[in-house]
């Protein structure tokens, strides 16, 4: 089994954190627009090859961060992570959005590198994500989610066991892109041990067949502009209206036992295709998993006056054992999933450059909830013992910040509230 394949079936993240955060402002980056990037403003330390993890590397605590990778074949950008229990799993994400490119005939492309290296600098985790110019002139999020376990399955032999020692843990990002720096939020998470995996449902090793869902009446909805301020979504047809180039992200709950769908049903309202040049709409709709792994490879769907090829993804059938599988395991972890609507920017006519579209797209969340995992909080601080040790990642407060927190949390929601009135 080569190393990469270890690697994407040891994804599982920690982007959780991100859709229950208070949805703030996103901070305006020094040199353009504003990102949709929000966290504690960070500046990881930069490597060239393979020198040193200085100690002036910070210590990410779990929570989320922002800050700007540069752009680097070799290079590094480096930062620490403590694991304080036994047998935990620390969890992180990366996430950025390229601007520099959209034509697929433009080769550039972004690449993500991750490194995650125990105390003793054995090797956890290492893969790479990769993105080019896209169909359409989409341009999706670019994420990458590594993990190092604390517990797996009797049958993987290749988990180092220094990788499941407590101590402090060295991230190393890198990516490689057409611009120079490029704004980026990243997770930390350590989950707290998981009791006996023999006593969680199978893994699901063959994915469902993906479907266009039909759309049906239609409720308004103004999606977030990244991950941390995504508005709820539940079953049904949503409108938005959006910009061609840009981006808008959704949220949607799903439990283990569930299978979730989704499908752009496209453009609404009383579009007309202007005759100015514009042969179609291109309009991508792209999955994340609550790690912000990308669920599937994104395809654009393509609209046209008299024919429509819509863009529909489905997550696998949620269970936890789905990460230690080598075609199911983006659908791992129960909690939000994040739906992203991305308008195309080519080809579109001079009618229709800079003039906001309304889109459609429909949802859908089918089985019942089931199978919670049983998660051993004896062992370091894990929030209100009371609370007991069956939860499942979607109860992912006690893991971070205790009470403050919670009301960090209350605060978003009001806030989502007031912005889906209006």
């Amino acid at each position: 089994m080569s190393s990469r394949t270890i690697a994407a079936r040891a994804l599982i993240g920690a982007a959780l954190i991100g859709g229950l955060s208070l949805p703030a402002t996103a901070p305006a980056a020094a040199d353009g627009p504003p990102t949709p990037f929000a966290g504690t403003a960070v500046e990881g330390v930069d490597l060239d090859g393979a020198e040193q993890v200085p100690e002036a590397a910070p210590v990410l605590s779990p929570g989320v961060y922002r800050d700007k990778i540069t752009s680097s074949e070799d290079g590094w950008r480096a930062y620490r992570v403590k694991r304080t229990a036994p047998a935990s799993t620390l969890h992180v994400s990366l996430t950025t959005r390229p601007t520099s490119y959209g034509d697929p005939s433009d080769f550039n492309t972004e690449d993500l590198r991750m490194r995650l290296l125990a105390p003793d600098g054995t090797e956890c985790f290492d893969d790479t994500g990769y993105l080019g110019g896209s169909s359409g002139g989409t341009t999706p999020f670019v994420t990458l989610s590594g993990v190092v376990h604390g517990t797996v399955p009797r049958s993987e032999t290749t988990s180092e066991p220094s990788c499941r020692n407590t101590g402090t843990f060295t991230v190393l990002l890198g990516r490689d892109g057409p611009s120079k720096t490029l704004p980026a939020e990243i997770q930390v998470l350590e989950e707290p041990p998981v009791g006996d995996l023999q006593d969680l449902p199978k893994g699901v090793e063959e994915t469902p067949d993906t479907k266009d869902l039909e759309a049906s009446d239609p409720t308004p909805v103004k999606g977030g502009t990244g991950f941390t301020d995504a508005p709820e979504v539940t079953p049904g047809t949503w409108t938005d209206t959006i910009e061609p180039g840009q981006v808008r992200v959704y949220r949607v709950r799903v439990d283990y036992g569930q299978t979730a769908r989704f499908t752009v049903n496209g453009p609404t309202g009383g579009f007309r295709y202007p005759s100015d040049g514009l042969d179609s709409l291109n309009i991508a709709g792209v999955l994340y998993a609550p790690d912000r792994t990308l669920v599937e490879d994104p395809s654009a769907g393509t609209y046209g006056g008299g024919y429509t090829t819509p863009s529909s993804v489905t997550t696998d059938r949620v269970r936890y054992l789905n990460r230690f599988e080598d075609h199911t395991w983006t659908s791992h972890m129960s909690g939000w999933y994040y739906y992203a609507v991305n308008v195309g920017t080519s080809d579109l006519g001079t009618s229709l450059k800079g003039q906001k579209i309304k889109v459609a797209f429909t949802v859908e969340v089918d089985g019942s909830a089931s199978q919670k995992v049983d998660y051993d909080r004896t062992a370091g601080d894990w929030g209100d013992a009371t609370e007991g040790s069956s939860m499942d990642v979607g109860a992912v407060l006690p893991w971070l910040a205790g009470g403050a927190f919670v009301l960090v949390l209350l605060g978003g929601g009001a806030w989502l509230l007031i912005r889906r009135l209006t």
